[in-house]
């Protein structure tokens, strides 16, 4: 549902990518202008998987790359609400990147 948003640089004309690889993993919406991750997180993210996703979040930090976790939950319902989040982190993100040495 999220990616029929994001996709054909719908979000104010900004391009995402939908499972797109980043070193030694794989995300579920990444958007290189902005340098920003979109994790979509379900019920999995719990238990093992959360030091997992720590570490891979330290991996992206490290990077310059900041990571946007949304529960699915969310996403299901209020669609709408999460959109005009990653809208608004993506273009103060793009400021950001803009303005960095």
């Amino acid at each position: 549902m999220l990616w029929s948003l994001l996709k054909g640089n719908q979000l104010d004309g900004i391009a995402f990518r939908s499972q797109h690889p980043l070193g030694p993993y794989i995300v579920d919406f990444y958007c290189h202008p902005a340098r920003l991750i979109i994790e979509v997180d379900g019920s999995t993210h719990q238990g093992d998987q959360l030091q997992h996703d720590r570490a891979r979040d330290a991996w992206m930090q490290e990077r310059g790359i900041q990571v946007m976790r949304v529960p699915a939950r969310e996403v299901l319902e209020n669609l709408s609400g999460v959109h005009a989040t990653i809208r608004q982190h993506a273009h103060q993100r793009i400021k950001e990147v803009a303005q960095s040495p």
